[in-house]
């Protein structure tokens, strides 16, 4: 199921090969009170959010906060209705049945409602669960607030060569734990947090 915020052409080509697939489309335009969005978030497993691109400024505003608050209605009545029907099913003779799950947040490049360069948060956020970005991780992808919103972060290539100058130019790092392996010296297996080269080290 695809819900398009804005129109699109029936032959743009990605328009094209969503009609050839024969998938449902919505449009936010033709959807009073989002109600098409939220019954479509209740039925779905996966959610991957594809709203906004690198270039958002905040605060979010007008029908694009709306949209977010109504994603917001739709999870918690999702929780909302499963925890009704855990309780309604539980009997002292039958174990507890399995605990539904919201449906997975997988974001393209970064959650709807993140600057991308700072690291600031709408109070609308969409958090996900998984997010996939591209090229190179975004500065607000791991600063803080924005970074407790992109769940697992996944760097995606798309062609690009690493020693481009946007890239070179960039005063970020990325310690990974490769390494501060390289930076640690060899230690004996019978070591400890006392063991004298780790009280000596500058």
């Amino acid at each position: 199921r695809v819900y398009l915020t804005k129109p699109r052409a029936n032959d743009d080509p990605l328009m094209s090969g969503i009609l050839a697939a024969n998938i449902f489309v919505a449009h936010a335009a033709e959807d009073l009170n989002f109600q098409v969005l939220i019954n479509l978030i209740a039925e779905s497993n996966m959610v991957i959010d594809g709203l906004f691109g690198i270039g958002l400024r905040l605060p979010i505003k007008d029908e694009p906060a709306n949209l977010l608050r109504a994603l917001e209605i739709a999870l918690h009545k999702y929780k909302t209705i499963n925890a009704a029907s855990r309780a309604f099913l539980e009997t002292p003779a039958e174990p507890h049945p399995p605990a539904a799950r919201p449906p997975f947040i997988f974001a393209l490049d970064c959650p709807s409602g993140l600057n991308c360069d700072t690291g600031e948060i709408d109070q609308h956020t969409l958090h996900a669960d998984e997010t996939i970005t591209f090229i190179a991780p975004k500065p607000g992808l791991l600063k803080f607030p924005g970074a407790a919103a992109v769940g697992k972060l996944t760097v995606a290539s798309i062609g690009v060569p690493p020693n481009i100058s946007m890239h070179s130019q960039s005063d970020a790092y990325i310690v990974t734990a490769d390494d501060i392996r390289e930076k640690l010296p060899p230690r004996d297996s019978s070591s400890n947090k006392g063991t004298e080269w780790c009280l000596s080290r500058d």
